[in-house]
């Protein structure tokens, strides 16, 4: 059976010829879900004005989360609007989901490195490439590509886990039955829904979630050795 992937593609242009490339180069080996979120859609803009609002932006991220739960890799453009950039987006997606993967891909990657030490020179010398490296790290983003090579780059990222982890499928499953309430084998969560578990597990904000995951697994064992005999 294959592993079910979501991947979610942030540009301010349609991506859907990249998204059925990425399909094609996973069709072997996962089911993949797509989603592309065009900043320069109109449900987006500003009223009165053709520019996009990143407010809305941020709530048409936080709905397909919330409708998916969690994606395998997001990937997002650098040049997204003349007041906002992938940049932007990256810090978004950290504060809130910080341990989803992310992808930045741009057209010229010189404009990244620039954004970062927020210089307009032509002209960069080692040190200062040095440093928006190292800024760039602190963004803990899965890579900073080519635009040209992002589909090639997102299919191989997927490619490399095949199986799934453990921690990403429960997180899926969770999601995938947000509504149903826990009242099992764990005091300290009863009465949570799994979806605000799934969260819990997902940002950290909980070390219980650990102790949670454990009791679990035991119980599940328990089972698998009692329909065993």
């Amino acid at each position: 059976m294959k592993p079910d992937i979501y991947l979610l593609i942030i540009d301010d242009d349609s991506q859907r010829k990249e998204i059925g490339e990425i399909e094609r180069g996973l069709k072997g080996s996962h089911n993949v879900h797509s989603f592309n979120l065009r900043t320069s859609a109109p449900e987006f803009r500003i009223e009165g004005s053709n520019d996009a609002d990143f407010e809305k932006i941020k709530i048409g991220i936080t709905k397909l989360f919330n409708e998916v739960g969690h994606f395998h890799l997001v990937l997002t453009d650098f040049r997204l609007n003349a007041s906002f950039d992938g940049l932007d987006v990256v810090e978004f997606l950290r504060k809130n989901w910080d341990t989803v993967p992310i992808m930045l891909y741009s057209g010229l990657i010189s404009d990244v490195v620039k954004r970062i030490l927020n210089t307009t020179a032509s002209q960069l010398n080692k040190e200062q490439i040095v440093s928006a490296i190292s800024e760039l790290f602190n963004y803990h983003i899965v890579d900073c590509v080519s635009r040209l090579d992002y589909v090639k780059k997102a299919i191989n990222y997927l490619r490399k886990d095949r199986e799934i982890s453990f921690r990403t499928t429960l997180i899926c499953l969770l999601y995938g039955h947000g509504d149903i309430v826990f009242n099992s084998c764990f005091p300290e969560f009863k009465g949570k829904k799994f979806r605000e578990i799934a969260e819990i597990i997902e940002r950290k904000s909980d070390q219980r979630s650990d102790e949670w995951t454990k009791a679990m697994l035991e119980q599940t064992l328990a089972y698998l050795v009692k329909i065993n005999e």
